[in-house]
């Protein structure tokens, strides 16, 4: 879940999503002419204003210093689209997340004027109760949950902000309530379930699994599990370590598994467009499988807000950029994305041998998955 994970929106891919667009998408289709425009989002196409390639490259550099948390720079970049862009709701809602994730009050100002400009934009409410939880009030965060909810009911990380307000809210009950609605549109969302045992047995959100790429028990089992293609078996031991589906799927495109990765994070991507691990693994996948389509689709209905990536996730997608851009800019992407050592053996041995292939290290004792787990 992702407010379960409580991954800063701040470290978000949705800069990723923003580059490689306006790298293969968006600029060639920008013009003088003025006039209306046919997107997609989130699946869905729309019909909108034309928007200058200025704009969106002042508004792209803002999504990379937010993802970078360097806020005031990010502030700048998105005052600048606003001067070319000043009707844009979608850029004052992000000016507003980034002032209220630099504790800036000015936070409200930009969702006030956003409101003005388009007061049922979905996306404007989400943000508003994201920014209200993060401040811990947890009220008027699910008034403008539950009115995000309103307005785009099908969108999963809404509902699931609005759970979590619920259970800050002292309101299990509540929170259940919109829980098994999430629960019956996506019935083969496994962590759904979890969280509801979880609220059932604790009261509260169970404790988060941090892909931090550090090692727990009974990942080796997972990942035999995987490579042996024990669906079932993978499904539990997932549960039993309360490891997110997307970082399962992480895990198998990692040992080799590209189909049953691509297939299992698209599952994930559909049901919950914010998972950046799931996103991520999608894209590496679908590139690894020549499945271009799917590829494309990924690319064009990448959730407004998505989470940060696990460390493990941020190796696939640096990969991904040295497959798709080339080396600088997968070392650039592993410089921004940069963590501690990781202490997961999978992890380490994917890190390792992409750092061998961008010539930045020398060979270290890494022994590979299918040499270190036997059958």
């Amino acid at each position: 879940m992702n407010e379960a994970r409580a991954l800063p929106a701040s470290r978000s891919v949705r800069a990723l999503a923003l580059g490689l667009t306006l790298g293969s998408t968006l600029v060639p289709a920008c013009s003088a002419f003025g006039g209306g425009v046919t997107r997609v989002v989130d699946g869905r196409v729309q019909d909108g204003r034309f928007i200058g390639p200025d704009a969106y490259a002042a508004y792209a550099r803002g999504a990379q210093l937010e993802a970078l948390e360097q806020y005031q720079g990010a502030e700048t970049a998105y005052e600048e689209a606003l001067a070319l862009d000043p009707d844009s709701v979608g850029i004052w809602t992000r000016l507003g997340s980034v002032r209220c994730a630099s504790g800036r009050a000015s936070a409200d100002e930009a969702f006030e004027q956003a409101a003005r400009i388009d007061g049922d934009f979905a996306g404007l409410w989400y943000e508003r109760g994201r920014c209200s939880l993060r401040l811990g009030k947890p009220k008027p965060a699910n008034d403008a949950a539950l009115r995000a909810l309103t307005l785009d009911p099908l969108h999963l990380p809404t509902t699931t902000l609005v759970v979590e307000t619920f259970l800050r809210m002292k309101q299990p009950g509540d929170a259940l309530r919109y829980l098994d609605a999430a629960i019956a549109l996506h019935p083969g969302l496994a962590t759904l379930v979890h969280w509801k045992r979880a609220i059932v047995r604790e009261g509260g959100s169970p404790k988060a699994f941090v892909p931090n790429g550090q090692a727990a028990p009974g990942l080796e089992e997972l990942d035999r599990a995987l490579l042996n293609d024990t669906t079932d078996e993978a499904g539990q031991l997932a549960l039993e370590l309360e490891l997110p589906e997307g970082e399962v799927a992480a895990r198998a495109v990692a040992l080799g598994k590209t189909g049953a990765g691509l297939e299992r994070a698209n599952h994930v991507h559909q049901a919950d467009p914010a998972d950046g691990t799931a996103w991520v693994t999608v894209l590496s996948s679908a590139d690894l499988s020549r499945n271009e389509a799917v590829y494309e689709a990924a690319l064009k209905t990448l959730d407004g807000t998505p989470t940060t990536p696990s460390l493990l996730g941020s190796v696939l997608f640096a990969d991904l950029l040295k497959r798709r851009v080339g080396d600088d800019a997968a070392r650039a992407w592993l410089r921004a994305a940069a963590a501690e050592t990781p202490r997961d053996p999978l992890v380490t041995e994917q890190l390792r041998r992409l750092e061998l292939e961008l010539g930045d290290t020398h060979p270290a004792d890494v022994t590979p998955a299918a040499e270190r787990l036997p059958p």
